[in-house]
């Protein structure tokens, strides 16, 4: 999806997701989606840069479900918007004790590693796991992930590959055009296990299957699996080795 900044462009947008395309009232269903414009509302880097406010899109949200309809969609997309404002007052009150290694409840246990050449790997989109690889690329190409991607590289990193969350945090930072102190900091705090609410550890091929089940994204991001049949799109060095030739990886 192409980005525009600037108020008009944030309003047009906000336009054409709530009632041009009637979007917002299937947000429950395709909020994990990852391919397309209208799977979720887009709307973060107008959110994250002020040309838009949270308070017009909830109150956008109200007049759509005075006019349309008021569903779980409806209801979801509004939590979302309530899940991002905690964030901000959760960062405020934790203040920068947020940015350490082991978050506010000093959860040392963890024992974060650092390997640069991992870390490399994991931000060039060369980990050998192909969903998370086709994430970070999306990410490298695009500036944008959508939420489900952001949830599942951050656990794969701090939790499988056992990096010190910050590197993936800063990294975030470094590329999204919708970076928001407290939603991305906060997300990697809940993301790494340090942060509030439960832990979060995904086991990730079940995240890929479930949510990339024709390997559509991972073919789209990573094209040198292009030739990969389904049965192994999610896991390619499980392919014999004449499968692996013939699909030329």
């Amino acid at each position: 999806m192409p980005f525009k900044g600037g108020e008009s462009a944030g309003l047009a947008r906000l336009e054409e997701y709530l009632f041009e395309t009637g979007s917002l009232a299937t947000y429950k269903e395709t909020r994990n989606g990852l391919l397309g414009a209208n799977y979720s509302s887009k709307l973060s880097p107008w959110l994250a840069n002020g040309s838009l406010s949270i308070r017009k899109v909830y109150h956008e949200t109200r007049r759509f479900e005075n006019e349309y309809e008021r569903n779980d969609s409806t209801k979801h997309f509004i939590d979302e918007l309530f899940w991002r404002d905690f964030f901000h007052f959760w960062c405020r009150h934790h203040g920068m004790k947020i940015f350490s290694s082991y978050g506010i409840y000093d959860r040392s246990h963890y024992r974060w590693q650092t390997d640069l050449e991992i870390i490399k790997r994991w931000r060039d989109g060369t980990t050998g796991m192909p969903i998370i690889d086709a994430f970070m690329r999306e990410l490298n190409a695009t500036g944008f992930m959508g939420n489900r991607g952001r949830q599942i590289v951050a656990s794969y990193f701090s939790l499988d590959l056992r990096q010190d969350w910050r590197y993936g945090a800063h990294y975030f930072e470094e590329k999204l055009i919708d970076h928001d102190v407290q939603s991305n900091y906060g997300g990697w705090n809940a993301g790494s296990g340090i942060g509030p609410g439960k832990v979060l550890m995904f086991n990730t091929m079940t995240q890929s299957t479930k949510f990339d089940t024709y390997g559509d994204y991972i073919r789209t991001w990573v094209p040198e699996l292009a030739n990969v049949p389904l049965s192994h799109i999610h896991d390619p060095w499980n392919m014999p080795a004449p499968m692996q030739k013939k699909c030329g990886v």
